[in-house]
């Protein structure tokens, strides 16, 4: 019996030997096989009720968002979203973040749809992509909405970046000509549509860029919808990999731009149509000033603690503020005249007391063509109970040569009440377009 039983052992030995070669050689490729995604690919987000560990974030008015069970457009429930009024003291508009505790693969999806209809006709902004994790996949739309319900599509750039993402739904509402007003909102799901098509990159950059880093920014975009219609949505910078036409010019770093040469280079992303359009004039953002923090009463400087700057009058001028790379400036466009204003016009408090200064310091440049008709006047208001006086103090004229070149002004302030200075006026005469930056008091 013990020669049978070690016969038949080795005879099994023997068989499990053949099998586990006739395994080993197989000609199987492993790499085609289907891998164990590692988060949950569920699409709803709103379907009669919240998805499973779906949690809400309020913004402006935190009660804003409601279940309706009485209106939706199918099934049991829809959201409401009650806009608040202009005046209402408990917000005074209406946002909120849906999302997930555990993150969702949506990698499988190309869309996000949801029905809403309003009470009256309004816009809403609305999106994804919000998160506390850090990362920053955000798409948002402006939809317009009626009394009738509307099925609304946002697309995903791309969607192999959303693998682990936990900002489900987002949406912002203000009131309309100050009354509030009721949004619903139902069937939020991701889809797969594919029928989305012609994603095209619109140009955001400005007309004429400083050297140095500039920050690339949300990426506005086209696609082209199932129904023909043409949709445009805003996106974070972080779905694209840019390149540049021309790294003489401009080089791309993530989500930045290093401008390092006078020229035009095509910043491009892969997958998409479009581009964004780098033409820089080759001027470097303005000197950075040397003047001891301790002589100086800044107004607006990167380079001091600033005084504060409550609003801006204008003519016809309009404001924007730009940087170049984490440096701030001024872009003063059709300037006619504007003031900063440094005193709160409601309280008639935070005027800054600037009689200890001898100097008033601007960088300015500007873009455009000048002649010798062109100048720049500078005006100080004291700000005293009951009136505003504005007083001429300098004017620069501009040579033919001045454009596109930063000039340092220093001018003298002593013989001008300065103890309640409420603003400084920017009068432009044949002058287009001003930057500016550096405005501070010194000595």
């Amino acid at each position: 019996m013990r020669k049978n039983n070690l016969k038949y052992y080795i005879y099994a030995l023997f068989a499990i030997s053949i099998f586990l070669d006739v395994v080993s050689c197989s000609d199987r490729d492993v790499s085609t096989l289907e891998k164990a995604t590692q988060y949950s690919t569920t699409a709803e987000v709103f379907i009669d009720g919240f998805s499973q560990n779906e949690d809400f974030n309020a913004w402006g008015d935190v009660y804003n968002l409601n279940i309706d069970y009485s209106t939706f457009y199918e099934g049991t429930a829809a959201i409401r979203i009650d806009v608040p009024n202009s005046t209402d003291v408990a917000g005074t508009w209406a946002g909120g973040n849906i999302y997930t505790q555990i993150p969702r693969d949506l990698s499988g999806y190309d869309c996000l749809t949801f029905y809403a209809k309003s009470s009256v006709a309004a816009t809403m902004i609305a999106g994804f992509g919000i998160n506390s994790s850090g990362s920053d996949y955000s798409v948002a739309d402006s939809v317009s909405l009626n009394t009738t319900w509307t099925k609304f599509i946002i697309p995903i750039p791309v969607a192999s970046k959303l693998t682990a993402e936990t900002g489900m739904f987002y949406y912002s509402a203000s009131p309309v000509n100050t009354l509030g007003y009721s949004i619903w909102i139902d069937d939020v799901k991701f889809e797969k549509l594919g029928t989305l098509a012609y994603p095209t990159i619109q140009n955001t950059l400005g007309s004429s860029l400083f050297l140095g880093k500039t920050a690339i920014g949300d990426i506005s975009l086209t696609v082209s919808l199932p129904t023909g219609a043409t949709q445009k949505i805003t996106a974070s910078s972080s779905y694209f990999s840019f390149t540049s036409s021309d790294t003489a010019v401009a080089t791309v770093n993530n989500d930045s731009i290093n401008v390092i040469a006078a020229g035009t280079s095509y910043i491009m992303a892969d997958g998409f149509d479009g581009n964004l359009i780098v033409n820089s004039n080759g001027i470097g953002s303005a000197p950075n000033p040397t003047a001891s923090s301790n002589d100086v009463l800044s107004v607006f400087s990167d380079s001091y603690s600033n005084a504060t700057i409550y609003d801006f009058w204008c003519g016809t001028t309009s404001i924007s503020k730009i940087y170049v790379g984490s440096n701030a400036m001024f872009y003063f466009i059709s300037l006619n005249w504007t003031c900063m204003v440094l005193f709160n016009s409601s309280t008639s408090a935070g005027y800054v007391d600037a009689s200890g200064y001898k100097y008033l310091h601007a960088d300015i440049m500007t873009p455009n063509t000048v002649t010798t008709s062109s100048a720049l006047e500078f005006d100080l208001g004291n700000y005293s109970t009951g009136s505003n006086v504005s007083t001429p103090i300098y004017t620069y004229t501009f040579s033919s040569t001045s454009k596109l070149k930063w000039i340092q002004l220093d001018i003298p302030i002593s013989s001008y009440t300065r103890s309640k200075l409420g603003y400084i006026t920017f009068v432009g005469t044949n002058l287009t377009n001003l930057y500016v930056d550096n405005v501070y008091f010194h000595n």
